[in-house]
């Protein structure tokens, strides 16, 4: 999304458990603490489902949104060691139509 030519970027993440019987609820909460605490105060993220966040990253490349996001996971195993979460996401890159996907799982 390109608006005032300033690129901006679209991320979905899903948090999920390794056990699909057991609800996600405890991660998801740790989650979203960790958005609120390390992403910048102008980068607007919302829940979309019960394990899915969407966000939006004003002014970042492709490359800056993956950056982003592997200091996220970095710090939500750093923050929550014990999480048996699996996190990835899809990165909708600005004005190219396509999407970067990766996954990162918890231990």
């Amino acid at each position: 999304m390109i608006r005032n030519n300033h690129s901006s970027s679209i991320i979905v993440l899903n948090v999920g458990k390794q056990d699909p019987n057991q609800p996600p609820s405890a991660d998801i909460r740790r989650m979203e603490r960790t958005m609120l605490y390390g992403l910048r105060a102008g980068d607007p993220f919302t829940r979309l489902s019960l394990g899915s966040f969407a966000l939006l990253l004003p002014g970042a490349s492709s490359e800056n949104a993956q950056r982003v996001m592997e200091r996220l996971f970095r710090d939500f195993h750093s923050m929550y060691p014990r999480s048996r979460a699996i996190l990835n996401y899809r990165i909708y890159p600005p004005s190219t139509g396509g999407e970067i996907e990766k996954e990162a799982s918890g231990r």
